[in-house]
């Protein structure tokens, strides 16, 4: 495990650095400062910022030749198809990839189960097509919520995995894509652009690797059919107001919904592999400790404060995607043991389906008898725009049936 312990370190080192290095002037007034002179920071962190500023525009042309190599031609595009027996012909899938242009943290897996309950409750069967990123967490979590007909784990080629599904099973209609919006080889109905309001421009408003921008934002939004500002309860009205105005100048006539994380229920981690559920106020005038790894977990202690009502919390964060081992955890316990008598170990959802039986192993040793591990589950909320997105169904053919 050595390689894992060197990428995390390397991980660590690198969103540090983003979260010093200037902010892009584009976007300084998105995050409440003026971006700083380069001449105000050190000979050798101003020699990496150029560096990493080099890297960064081989990185926009090396996307720029990819996405062009299938918009004019070059490549292959394909376009998901069941074939339907009443006419012996093709059909098109109604295909939707929700996506965004920043690394994570904007809740695409949240949005997807959503739309496929949405769509499962207007007759239709969607099939979920997760990457699942090694670990494939995400693709467990969606197993567990039980949100469709089925989830396809497929690595980069999810359309020949549909397909095959499609040969051997009753063919769906409707397709979900999940963390799709650079995957230019499909074809699409629907692009959903996922944005998480309180970092709407990433770490510094810089493309990768100098920052944490898949994309620019403008040529993202330009393509897109709906946009999502999640994590809407981070920030002021005034805020979202100025968020909305911006995005509003580029896709004047585009739906702009906004969401947050709402925290269905607890479940008690035991010791004989189960998962115990209990209500959220459960734990509430107790002591926590919330231990994740995701890309943004600020929304993830909001939603605990606001729906559990903590004594007292405190937050551990290891990096987005951490693979958790017995060792970061007993780390963890044997920091809080010090200052709390009895206390709550919190994990997301993900976390736990990424190393799930790490969890069980830890609350089965005798120093963490005064500790109890809970798995929040939350689900994803829209505050406004569900009428459009409604309405952008039905234009879709996809009305109640």
């Amino acid at each position: 495990m050595l390689w894992w312990w060197r990428t995390t370190r390397l991980v660590k080192w690198l969103l540090d650095y983003q979260s010093k290095s200037p902010k892009n002037p584009r976007y300084a007034s998105f995050y409440g400062q003026f971006p700083y002179e380069n001449s105000q920071r050190s000979i050798s962190a101003r020699f990496v910022d150029v560096c990493f500023h080099l890297c960064s525009y081989v990185y926009l042309f090396g996307m720029k030749v990819h996405r062009g190599w299938y918009r004019y031609g070059f490549g292959r595009m394909s376009q998901l198809y069941v074939l339907d027996p009443t006419i012996n012909r093709k059909r098109d899938v109604v295909t939707f990839v929700v996506g965004n242009y920043t690394w994570g943290g904007t809740g695409k897996t949240p949005f997807v189960i959503f739309l496929s309950k949405l769509l499962v409750s207007r007759g239709y069967q969607p099939v979920i097509l997760s990457r699942g990123y090694g670990h494939q967490d995400e693709a467990k979590m969606l197993l567990q919520r039980q949100v469709a007909s089925h989830v396809i784990i497929t690595g980069s080629n999810r359309e020949a995995a549909f397909h095959r599904l499609s040969s051997t099973n009753a063919p769906s209609t409707v397709a979900i894509l999940d963390d799709g919006l650079q995957h230019w080889r499909l074809k699409r109905q629907c692009n959903i652009l996922m944005v998480n309001a309180a970092l709407a421009f990433g770490i510094n408003g810089h493309l990768i690797p100098r920052g944490s921008l898949r994309e620019p934002p403008e040529e993202a939004v330009a393509r897109c059919t709906c946009i999502v500002l999640h994590h809407c309860s981070q920030v002021s009205d005034v805020q979202l107001g100025q968020l909305k105005s911006w995005f509003h100048k580029y896709c004047p006539e585009k739906p702009v919904l906004t969401s947050c994380m709402v925290a269905k229920s607890l479940y008690l981690v035991s010791c004989d592999g189960q998962k115990l559920p209990h209500a959220c106020d459960t734990i509430a005038n107790q002591d926590m400790v919330l231990c994740c790894g995701i890309e943004y977990p600020s929304g993830f202690l909001k939603t605990v404060v606001d729906y559990c009502r903590p004594r007292q919390v405190s937050i551990e964060s290891l990096g987005d995607h951490h693979w958790f081992r017995l060792q970061d955890l007993w780390n963890i316990v044997h920091k809080w043991n010090s200052v709390y008598a009895h206390w709550n170990l919190i994990v997301t959802e993900k976390d736990y389906y990424r190393n799930e039986k790490v969890f069980h192993q830890l609350v089965n040793k005798e120093w963490t008898s005064n500790v109890r591990v809970f798995v929040v589950q939350a689900d994803l909320q829209v505050h406004s725009g569900i009428h459009e997105l409604e309405k952008l169904l039905d234009e879709l053919g996809l009305g109640p049936t």
